[in-house]
């Protein structure tokens, strides 16, 4: 739950067990290096398929 207006703007709110116990600040960073953790894998996997597609064409 991402906030929107205010000064906590961007950030998601504290929510479950460890939320609680790091607060804000804690959760957004989380959230945030999990996003940044999905797209870098998924251009590394467009990639690593990219190569072996260009693998099996040169080596027909």
């Amino acid at each position: 739950r991402q906030r929107r207006g205010g000064c906590a703007d961007g950030s998601w709110d504290p929510v479950g067990k460890w939320g609680m116990v790091g607060g804000r600040v804690y959760s957004t960073a989380l959230n945030a290096l999990t996003l940044e953790i999905y797209y870098r894998y998924l251009r590394y996997k467009i990639r690593k398929i990219r190569k072996s597609r260009r693998r099996k064409y040169l080596s027909d």
